[in-house]
């Protein structure tokens, strides 16, 4: 097993524990001014957060891999502000290799505000620890969004 292979599931259950403690922080009013992060409408945009997370995992390799995915189910079942529905759909996510479609269609489907939208994409520039590909491609699909709203 590579160091690569061990380390993707730890990097992606990490990042969405980094969006947990986020998420439980905002809606305590644990931080304020400048270091305060709000999730939004919470869940919405915590769930939006994973999905791109999940979306940016899979493409840089067009995989989720094993390690990954245990790993990701272990985080999303410790989240308790998801509900059971919310937890199936995140999981089952996994299998299906989102690309930037899905994702825009997620948006478009969940009715999510220009500002949840923006607030998850916020959290994952700003708290996640993205590489420079993955970086990229959130750019790219930020452009592709907002693309869509001209």
């Amino acid at each position: 097993m590579s160091k690569e292979y061990r380390t993707g599931g730890t990097e992606l259950a990490s990042n969405t524990h980094i969006l947990k403690r986020r998420l439980y922080a905002g809606t305590q009013g644990v931080f304020t001014g400048s270091s305060f992060m709000n999730f939004g409408p919470d869940v919405k945009t915590l769930k939006l957060s994973m999905v791109l997370l999940v979306f940016l995992y899979s493409t840089d390799d067009d995989k989720i891999s094993i390690l990954e995915k245990r790993s990701f189910n272990k985080a999303i079942h410790s989240i308790n502000e998801l509900s059971e529905e919310d937890k199936k759909e995140l999981t089952e996510l996994l299998n299906l290799l989102p690309n930037a479609n899905y994702v825009l269609e997620y948006i478009r489907t969940n009715e999510l505000s220009s500002a949840v939208v923006e607030s998850a994409i916020k959290q994952l520039k700003g708290i996640v620890k993205l590489n420079k590909q993955d970086l990229k491609l959130l750019k790219d699909f930020t452009s592709q969004y907002k693309a869509l709203d001209e």
